[in-house]
């Protein structure tokens, strides 16, 4: 069976994990008639610096774009497991490196089954990455091919001698959209020899081979030289000699357009130090302030509202204070401290290790008891005309004090979370 069949049916195999080394290989740019890769790398300074390495510690040495200041465009494959992960720029004014905080992988979303991920990093890179190409004439139209793997030459595939880490560049015409068996919508490509029709010759002609699975594929604007990502690179298909990314060759990337729609409902267009949006739901409410106290002390600088490069008790109080424009003690963000939060606080009062904001924990220990109350009581009246007189301090219910009495003993020691 010709090796490109089998990993298109392993595709096919619901994903299991037995086949991801097989079936998803990394991608990278082998030249034409190059042999040393020379004509096609691309240094600091060049219209490709925002397109990255990647390193995943159980995934090695892969390629993204980035699409916005804090968000990066791979492969799902490519960045599976994002645990330990970084993303190079290599910049004019030296490298810097960026850590992975979190990951949306389409493959994961049963609507939307393509290899293809978005990657938020712990703090901006300050560049404002990429736009996406979303118009769907794409064929036949030239894409730059970009990626961080092994070179090579047409006629022998990857050469070792031409490792991972150099960023390389070339062009191959968008030849369309042959689904074969993907569940995706693939732009494909075909390294053609430099006698064949059809081909952009010998000097320009590349296809992306092994180690350069999520790099892009750009459309340029003619007249402003604008780049766009319109692919991102996923697959090959192997002509059945055998060889890596040699003539002959398809490759595959998955077509942006398809898919900017979910791109863009994971990229939202002004971070989280402005919104306070930190779980990126679309709403600023009580989930982010219970997941901004989870971060206090650590270094993703997403939840850093007050641009101190610190996660503490001063982004909590710019949060409440200028983002949602309200005071501690308001449990329903209703910009009001008054007896419809006591209601809610006395009815959870006595819960220890499930709380959050919306049951009354204004402290984040993740327990709602007289700590709470006090901050309620210290604001309580706060947005009304005329202060309401302040009930008193809730009773736990005689269950939850039994429980209370029985369990405390058993109960594990727990770090208040600022």
């Amino acid at each position: 069976m010709a090796r490109g069949t089998c990993l298109v049916r392993l595709w096919a195999a619901a994903l299991a994990a037995v086949c991801l080394s097989i079936a998803w290989e990394a991608q990278a740019v082998v030249v034409s008639d190059d042999p040393n890769g020379a004509n096609h790398v691309v240094y600091p300074g060049s219209p490709y610096d925002m397109v990255g390495a990647i390193h995943t510690t159980n995934y090695g040495d892969v390629t993204g774009v980035l699409i916005n200041q804090w968000f990066v465009l791979s492969a799902d494959h490519a960045v599976w497991d994002i645990g330990g992960g970084t993303l190079t720029l290599h910049l004019p004014g030296g490298n810097q490196v960026y850590t992975l905080a979190e990951k949306w992988g389409i493959l994961e979303d049963p609507n939307f089954p393509a290899d293809l991920a978005v990657v938020r990093l712990t703090r901006s890179t300050g560049l404002s990455g990429y736009d996406l190409y979303e118009s769907t004439n794409e064929q036949y139209k030239e894409g730059i091919i970009v990626g961080y793997g092994y070179s090579g030459w047409g006629t022998t595939g990857e050469i070792s001698s031409y490792p991972y880490g150099t960023k390389r560049m070339g062009y191959n015409r968008i030849e369309g959209f042959n689904k074969r068996n993907f569940t995706w919508e693939p732009l494909e490509f075909y390294f053609h020899r430099p006698s064949e029709q059809g081909g952009l010759g010998a000097s320009k002609e590349v296809l992306f081979a092994f180690g350069d699975s999520g790099g892009p594929t750009f459309i340029e604007d003619p007249n402003t030289h604008e780049l766009f990502v319109a692919g991102v690179h996923a697959y090959r298909w192997d002509d059945g000699d055998g060889k890596y990314s040699d003539y002959g060759d398809y490759g595959y990337d998955v077509r942006v357009s398809s898919y900017a729609a979910w791109i863009h409902s994971r990229v939202p267009d002004q971070p989280a130090t402005v919104t306070g949006d930190f779980n990126i739901d679309g709403a600023t409410n009580a989930s982010d302030i219970d997941n901004l106290w989870t971060k206090y002390g650590g270094a993703d600088l997403w939840f850093d509202m007050t641009g101190d490069s610190l996660v503490n008790q001063s982004d909590t109080d710019r949060l409440i204070h200028v983002t949602l424009a309200t005071e501690y003690g308001d449990l329903n963000l209703d910009h009001k401290v008054n007896f419809a939060d006591y209601q809610v606080l006395e009815v959870n009062f006595g819960i220890t290790g499930t709380a959050g904001w919306a049951k009354g924990d204004f402290d984040g220990d993740e327990d709602v008891d007289s700590a709470d109350y006090q901050i309620l009581a210290n604001y309580f009246g706060f947005g009304e005309s005329q202060p309401p007189p302040l009930p008193p301090m809730p009773v736990p219910e005689p269950v939850t004090l039994a429980v209370l009495a029985g369990g405390v003993l058993a109960l594990p020691a727990r770090h208040r979370r600022h």
